[in-house]
C-alpha cells in the first residue's frame, strides 16, 4: 500500500513517462500537472494533465479490520481511482492534435505503471511498494460528460481524452500532515 504521497506521485509518473517519450519531432513542449483553474490561463504549446475527479472505490473497502493476518487489528486500504483529463494546446490546431496523439500513444505503450517507475518520481521514496501497480486506462466519457466538464470550468473546450489510475491503495498507516503545535 502508498502512503499518502501516492496520488502526487502517479501524476509525476505520468509526465515523467511523457517526458522520457518526447522526440525531436515534437520540439520544446511544456509538460505540467494542472489545476482545473489553470485551463483558464494554458500554456502557449504544452500538455496539461489535470486530475479532475477522485473516486474511492467500494468493491476493495469491504476487508474488516484484523483480516491480514501478517497486521491484526489493521484497517484495510483506502483503494482510490484518480480520473485525468490531459489536455493538449498549441499554437494551431494541426499542433494540439499531434500533441494529443503522441500523448495518447505514450500511454497506451505503458498500461501499467509499475512500482519502480512510480517510485523513480516520488519526492520521497518509496512511496509505493515493490509488488504494487497503477493501472492506467482511457476512460469512457460521453458527450454529455465532456460537455459538462468544460462547463464547469468556464474554458472553452479543448482536444483532450479522459485517462483513470486505477486502484491506488492509500495505506491506512501512512502518517498524515503534522498537525500545528497548539497556542499557548
Amino acid at each position: 500500500m502508498a502512503s499518502i504521497q501516492a496520488i502526487t506521485t502517479v501524476s509525476r509518473a505520468i509526465l515523467a513517462l511523457l517526458e522520457r517519450a518526447r522526440t525531436e519531432e515534437l520540439g520544446s513542449v511544456a509538460l505540467s500537472a494542472a489545476r482545473t483553474a489553470d485551463l483558464a490561463t494554458p500554456p502557449a504549446d504544452g500538455v496539461a494533465l489535470v486530475l479532475h475527479r477522485l473516486s474511492p472505490r467500494q468493491t476493495l473497502r469491504s476487508t474488516p479490520p484484523g483480516s491480514d493476518p501478517r497486521r491484526p487489528g489493521a484497517l484495510p486500504p483506502l483503494p482510490v481511482d484518480l480520473h485525468y483529463l490531459v489536455t493538449a494546446w498549441g499554437p494551431t490546431a494541426e499542433r494540439q492534435q499531434l500533441l494529443l496523439a503522441w500523448v495518447m500513444r505514450t500511454l497506451e505503450d505503458t498500461p501499467v505503471l509499475s512500482a519502480a517507475l512510480l517510485n523513480r518520481s516520488a519526492q520521497v521514496a518509496p512511496v509505493f511498494r515493490e509488488h504494487e501497480s497503477v493501472e492506467l486506462l482511457r476512460e469512457p466519457f460521453s458527450q454529455e460528460e465532456f460537455a459538462s466538464l468544460w462547463e464547469s470550468l468556464r474554458s472553452c473546450a479543448q482536444p483532450a481524452v479522459p485517462y483513470v489510475a486505477r486502484t491506488v491503495l492509500l495505506d491506512p498507516r501512512a502518517p498524515g500532515p503534522e498537525a500545528p503545535a497548539p497556542r499557548r
